[in-house]
């Protein structure tokens, strides 16, 4: 009888797990829509851009649990979120496995924070849902007409918390003695490559640039056995960071002005499969060392994508304060250093390309010297954590500096 009851008792908890890591399922797979959608909503004209959805959508879940009625709804459907307790303890195990991914080669940094007006009275529950499953920084301000004193308290939060990688994230103009509530994430990503670009085969050579210029800039080189695809309109290539638990994926046009068919053909479905179909081969990378930075008020972005209600006065926040309050800004910086390996952190699989002579017509030459997208992802689940594109590289001192927005 007690060998019974066990055995229904660890039965029902499987099920119950189960069932939870369906929730995780579903929100990668939602996200990762969001993430192409807010892509495409950025993505125009010829510039540089390198975007977190995993952020945008990290806020967007902080303020949906705090929703109720009408402004849930919306929120909901413009942002694919499935139920407030589905997202609750999908975003606690994806925030959870990503800093997990941290470590001495890896240097993968996550950070959320609210900061309300001090005249508002701030649930106690709404405040301890979002340390507990966003691991978000919460601290009232008493904002000002502009704001120089909140503005410098915030970026201090981010300059302390990324370890002084995040620097400037809010200006003292977007603050006045009407903000309701803002909500902050920032992500960076540096990191030594699985199959380690070594600073040894780093070298000047031509990026081709869309008005049929060319720049000399460095590029790093590897060759290595790595997960490759091609079809008739780009060639795919995953470069995995040290630990495997995350990987870059270079979608690289065959054609010098074929960034924007790629965008074009970019959706759900076709992503899963391109990254589906690769194969492991021998590949030379030559990839830019760049820089890329964003920063921008996601706020107007998302009322272009039809998500309105939650920053107006007609929003239903009473799961956050008895106060009448709405969302005023949502502030994602995004910040990836992408450079050679820190360390000989070498692999058996690793080829030192000046040693190929004897199987130069056995390996695949991908060149990425003309403009490319990418995105990093989590290897285990799926979930896309950044998306950009490298259009114009302007490198400084052996890197690439992008314009902030």
């Amino acid at each position: 009888m007690n060998r019974f009851i066990f055995i229904l008792i660890f039965s029902i908890t499987q099920l119950y797990s189960f069932g939870q890591e369906k929730y995780v399922e579903a929100t990668v797979e939602r996200n990762n829509r969001f993430a192409i959608d807010y892509y495409k909503t950025l993505s125009t004209g010829n510039e540089n851009m390198v975007l977190s959805p995993f952020g945008v959508t990290n806020c967007m879940a902080m303020a949906y649990i705090g929703c109720n009625k009408n402004t849930q709804q919306q929120i909901a459907y413009r942002m694919h979120f499935i139920t407030p307790f589905g997202v609750l303890y999908s975003f606690k195990q994806l925030i959870k496995r990503f800093q997990v991914y941290k470590s001495k080669d890896v240097n993968l940094l996550i950070g959320n924070a609210l900061w309300p007006n001090n005249e508002l009275n701030i649930k106690n529950k709404y405040k301890n849902l979002l340390k507990v499953n966003f691991q978000t920084h919460v601290q009232s301000l008493p904002f000002s007409n502009p704001d120089n004193k909140s503005s410098k308290l915030i970026n201090r939060w981010a300059k302390k918390t990324s370890n002084y990688n995040i620097i400037n994230m809010v200006r003292p103009e977007i603050i006045n003695k009407n903000t309701k509530l803002i909500y902050t994430n920032f992500v960076y990503l540096s990191g030594n490559w699985e199959n380690p670009f070594n600073k040894e085969f780093t070298g000047k050579n031509d990026f081709f640039l869309p008005d049929n210029t060319v720049s000399r800039i460095y590029f790093m080189n590897q060759t290595a056995y790595l997960k490759y695809n091609e079809n008739n309109v780009f060639q795919i290539v995953e470069l995995p960071y040290s630990g495997n638990n995350i990987s870059m994926i270079v979608l690289l046009p065959k054609k010098l002005d074929g960034v924007e068919s790629i965008e074009k053909m970019i959706n759900p479905v076709n992503l899963d499969f391109w990254i589906s179909g690769l194969y492991t081969k021998l590949v030379h990378v030559s990839l830019p060392k760049f820089k890329s930075e964003f920063r921008q008020d996601v706020v107007p972005v998302l009322r272009n994508m039809n998500c309105r209600l939650p920053f107006t006065e007609s929003s239903n926040f009473n799961r956050i304060s008895d106060n009448k309050v709405f969302v005023s800004n949502i502030i994602q910086h995004t910040l990836i250093e992408v450079s050679e390996n820190k360390s000989e952190n070498f692999t058996e699989l690793f080829v030192d390309p000046d040693e190929t002579q004897e199987i130069n017509d056995n390996f695949i030459r991908f060149k990425a010297n003309r403009p490319f997208i990418y995105l990093v992802r989590d290897n285990a689940n799926g979930s896309i954590l950044l998306m950009g594109k490298v259009i114009s590289p302007n490198f400084n001192k052996l890197s690439a500096d992008y314009n902030l927005k």
